[in-house]
This record gives C-alpha cells, sequence and structure tokens, in this order.
C-alpha cells in the first residue's frame, strides 16, 4: 500500500513525527519506489524546502522525480500564494494525520497510476531534461501556467517545473519552445515581455536621452502659443513675476484656449543645451549593463502549455534524439548491441592473427541538450553539418554507435592509439570550429581512447569515463 514519505534534510532531523517513513536525501536511492504516494516536506525554511524539492525534481528516477510534494506547514497559505511555491500543494502540519494522509494519497491516485504504466519507471534513467519537463506536464493533466516573478532572470517563472533545472538562466522558457516546436506541448498566449538581447534577463532600464548627445540629464519644458501675435515659446519665457505675458508683444495672458494654448512640449539637454522635441529611448540590462534600442531588444510571447496527443504519447515512450536520428541517416549507426557484435569480432581477429591494431574512441557532448534547445529550428541544419564532420574524419571502414543522445562509441579499425588520438583531436577541433564560428559557443567534449584486446571491459570503461567527466 502507498504512504506518504518524509523527505528531510541533515538540519531537519527530529522535526517530522507521525507514523510514516522518514529519509535523508541521501538516502533517495535506496526508498522503495512502488510504496510513494506522494513526499512530505516539513520546513520552515524556504532555502531548505527549495532544496528538498530540487532533489527530488533533477533526481533521474520518474518514480521518484514525478511523485506529489507536499508541504506541511504551520502558516495559512491561499491559492495566490500556493502558486509562487514550487510544491503540489500545501497541508497544516498541526491538522496532518492518517486521515488526512489518506486523502493526500487519494488526490495523487491518477498521477501515480500514470508513473505505474510507464516502461522502466523506477530505473535512474531520465537524464534529458526536456523530456523530464514533458513527462511532468503530461502526468499532471493540466494547464501549466507561468508566474510573474522577480526571483527568475527572465521575469517568469513556471514553479513545479523550475526545481527541474539547476539554474533560473530562462532556460525553462527554452525547453518549452523546444517541446512546442515539436508538436509536443500546444501553448496559450498569457502576455508579452522584452528580454536583453545579450543574456535574456527580463530586467531592464528603459531612459530618455539627449539625441544629440545621448546624455541623460534632460529636462521638458511645456511650449505656449500666444494666439494674437503667433509667438511659440518655452513657458519659462512666458513667466513674469509669477504671471504670464508674451515676451513679444507684452501683452498679459490669462485664460488658456483663449489668450493661447500650450501645443506641445520640449527637452534640452543639461550637458549640451541641445532642444529637441523627442528624446531618444534607450534600454539598458541590469544584468549585463548592455544597452540598445528597445525595439532591439528581445521580445517574448509568455504563454501556458499543455500537452497535445503527441507528446503524452512521447512522455510515455521517449523523446527520439535529433542529433542521433541525423547520424543514423547519414552514416548509419550501428544498434548498441550490433556494435558489441562487431567489437567482439574485432577483437577476436586481432587476437587471432597480431598483425594490426585497432582503437576504440568514446567521446561525450555534455551539453548536447542545452545546445538544441538553444539551436531551436535551427538544430537539424546544425546536427546535419555536425554529422558531415563525422563522416569525413571517420573511414568507411570505422563503425560508430550512440549509447544515448550524448555518448557514442567508435572502433577506429587498423589504427593505433597514436594515430587515433589524431583522429579525436581532428574531430574536436573540427566540431569546435563549427559552433564558434557559426554560433560563438565552445562545446564541451570529452574523450578516452583505448586499444581493443582481449581485457577491455566497455561497460566498466564507459563507468570510469563517465566519472571522471562529470560536469
Amino acid at each position: 500500500m502507498r504512504q506518504p514519505v518524509y523527505l528531510r534534510t541533515v538540519q531537519s532531523l527530529g522535526r517530522s513525527s507521525g507514523e510514516f517513513d522518514k529519509i535523508e536525501i541521501s538516502q533517495l536511492k535506496s526508498v522503495d519506489m512502488a510504496s510513494i504516494a506522494c513526499w512530505l516536506i516539513d520546513e520552515d525554511e524556504p532555502e531548505l524546502v527549495k532544496t528538498l524539492v530540487e532533489a527530488i525534481r533533477q533526481h533521474p528516477c520518474p518514480s521518484i522525480y514525478l511523485r506529489g510534494v507536499v508541504l506541511l506547514t504551520d502558516k495559512n497559505i491561499n491559492t495566490d500564494d500556493l502558486s509562487q511555491q514550487c510544491v503540489d500543494t500545501c497541508s497544516n502540519l498541526q491538522l496532518f494525520d492518517k486521515t488526512i494522509a489518506n486523502e493526500l494519497c487519494s488526490s495523487f491516485s491518477s498521477i501515480n497510476e500514470w508513473i505505474d504504466k510507464l516502461p522502466k519507471a523506477t530505473e535512474f534513467s531520465d537524464i534529458n531534461i526536456s523530456f523530464k519537463v514533458l513527462r511532468f506536464l503530461v502526468s499532471r493533466k493540466a494547464e501549466m501556467l507561468p508566474v510573474m516573478s522577480a526571483q527568475v532572470y527572465c521575469g517568469y517563472d513556471y514553479p513545479l517545473i523550475a526545481p527541474m533545472l539547476e539554474t533560473n538562466d530562462g532556460t525553462i522558457l527554452e525547453i518549452l519552445d523546444f517541446l512546442d516546436e515539436r508538436a509536443l506541448l500546444t501553448p496559450r498566449f498569457i502576455t508579452k515581455t522584452h528580454l536583453c538581447n545579450n543574456c535574456n534577463s527580463a530586467f531592464l532600464n528603459f531612459k530618455e536621452v539627449c539625441p544629440h548627445c545621448r546624455a541623460e540629464e534632460i529636462k521638458a519644458a511645456e511650449l505656449i502659443h500666444h494666439f494674437k501675435c503667433a509667438y511659440t515659446g518655452e513657458f519659462s519665457d512666458f513667466t513674469v513675476n509669477g504671471k504670464l505675458q508674451c515676451p513679444k508683444c507684452d501683452m498679459a495672458l490669462h485664460h488658456i484656449g483663449v489668450d493661447y494654448d500650450k501645443p506641445s512640449v520640449v527637452f534640452r539637454c543639461a550637458q549640451c543645451e541641445h532642444s529637441f522635441q523627442e528624446p531618444e529611448i534607450t534600454s539598458t540590462c541590469f544584468s549585463c549593463r548592455r544597452s540598445c534600442k528597445p525595439e532591439d531588444q528581445v521580445s517574448k510571447t509568455i504563454n501556458a502549455y499543455s500537452a497535445t496527443a503527441i507528446g503524452q504519447n512521447a512522455a510515455i515512450f521517449g523523446l527520439e534524439s535529433l542529433f542521433t536520428n541525423i547520424l543514423q541517416n547519414k552514416l548509419k549507426l550501428f544498434s548498441p548491441e550490433a556494435f558489441t557484435d562487431f567489437l567482439q569480432i574485432e577483437t577476436a581477429r586481432i587476437a587471432r592473427y597480431k598483425i594490426s591494431n585497432s582503437s576504440l574512441l568514446m567521446m561525450q557532448f555534455h551539453d548536447l541538450e542545452k545546445l538544441q534547445i538553444r539551436l531551436g529550428r535551427r538544430a537539424e541544419e546544425v546536427f546535419i553539418e555536425l554529422s558531415a564532420i563525422f563522416k569525413s574524419t571517420l573511414r568507411q571502414s570505422d563503425v560508430i554507435s550512440a549509447r544515448n543522445e550524448s555518448i557514442f562509441f567508435m572502433v577506429l579499425t587498423e589504427t593505433a592509439l597514436p594515430e587515433a588520438q589524431l583522429v579525436a583531436q581532428r574531430l574536436i577541433d573540427a566540431i569546435t570550429a563549427l559552433f564558434e564560428s557559426n554560433l560563438d559557443y565552445s562545446p564541451a567534449i570529452s574523450t578516452a581512447l583505448k586499444q581493443i584486446n582481449k581485457e577491455l571491459q566497455v561497460e566498466a570503461l564507459l563507468e570510469e569515463f563517465l566519472e571522471k567527466n562529470v560536469h
């Protein structure tokens, strides 16, 4: 039977009470995932709540990160306050008992039933952030609404899914756009905002400046038009001893609309004394301090999102990797099983004839997913160019396989380690040049090389490789 489970930090040991299991963050791997109904958090400090929720949402196991999160609190939290929280719901700590716990279990039953239907739901397999966000949206069967927030870089937050990301630099908007472009989500217009065209910060300072010298110290003055003599001048020109008098004909002005009117405003720069009708508007980013015209800043649509039928299917069965698909079409990728068979054959061939050497090259793109999100619709074009680099560098006799969307294995036949090192470096240099010249972006790539022989243990080598190159 499912039960709520307390999740705690070291600081909160001993706070929680009741008949429910209590575990620390470090114990997440050992929890019985099938028995979890929801996570209970009994904390007062917002930072501790944030730490616990991030530990849940950033976990790669669907049975952990998709579960409901309940905040137990002494405070009365209304609906508006709850929309700012990164938890699913709140419950009164003083009144929390078995009855309320059963009610919570019932309220999360649809989510838990959906999780149970997922293939490999208890495996630590979900490392793609976009996929995790999609699964979360689908599991909730509800529209995800944006919340205006000064705590996030882009000015708008989606509190329930924000803890899945390690930073609040606006990547959440890029992820949602990425899923939208692939027809996995349906957007609903909420509002628009302007972001810095350099760093995507929403915090911009709009200022009026002199169009001549761009100084910010400018003063506005009303213009007065005297009907009778047609003289037009600044308000200060007409002021004499607190009364209005035309400086051209010396006639006193008494009634606006009868003697005179105020047709417009004129501006004067305190620095260069230049007069002008309209100041120039500029915007400066509070984060990177880059200034430009407002029309040059990024106009961003903020949407609410719900999953499409395609998205609901993809959330269960997985997202295809665009880069892997392109490599499959261009290079004829070997499946992991076929690659293993080929490696065994190559190992046996080398051992039998003892006249040649071959090498195994492992390559990991640490930020390929973020790059794909950043590229948006351009991703396919860039990945095709990337596949061309692999095709031109590798020979027809070489074999390549994808372990996942970011880790690739290559058998470089009849290639000793020194020559294989040159091949790896040529790949890295060409890939880096592609991104730096076209995108002003330096990719993070790790490689490992091993000579193919009977002692080669691919899985152990991969484990060691991944541990060394954690980013």
